[in-house]
């Protein structure tokens, strides 16, 4: 099934900004994939169901997490061309990034506005 443009949507959250949905779509429930052209600095969240990976495309980000469980902050800078795995339960949030930047998002399984929660810890 090849995607096209029309099938794609924009869409605006509270916590990443706004985001380009390339495929997240009744027949793929196990995955989600959305591109987040020059994202911000955004919100502290956390998702109870998917995890997240983070792969720049273009440009950098810097990433505060937190690990409830072993109450353990940490950042993590990711560089174009690399991958950072978030897992359900981490909170996280955007604190810097590049001015020109294109991050794509692949969640497992898909990705729901409902499973997108707010950070009380970051």
């Amino acid at each position: 099934m090849k995607m096209t443009k029309d099938k794609m949507k924009i869409v605006n959250n509270d916590f990443c900004g706004e985001l380009l949905e390339v495929l997240n779509i009744g027949e793929y429930p196990e995955i989600s994939i959305a591109t987040l052209e020059n994202i911000k600095p955004n919100k502290g969240h956390y998702h109870k169901v998917c995890d997240e990976i983070y792969w720049m495309l273009r440009g950098s980000v810097e990433v505060l997490l937190h690990d409830p469980f072993e109450n353990k902050t940490w950042y993590e800078n990711i560089g174009e061309g690399e991958l950072l795995l978030i897992r359900k339960g981490i909170h996280h949030k955007i604190k810097s990034a590049s001015e020109e930047n294109t991050l794509c998002c692949i969640t497992h399984p898909r990705w729901t506005m409902e499973d997108e929660l707010k950070s009380k810890i970051i």
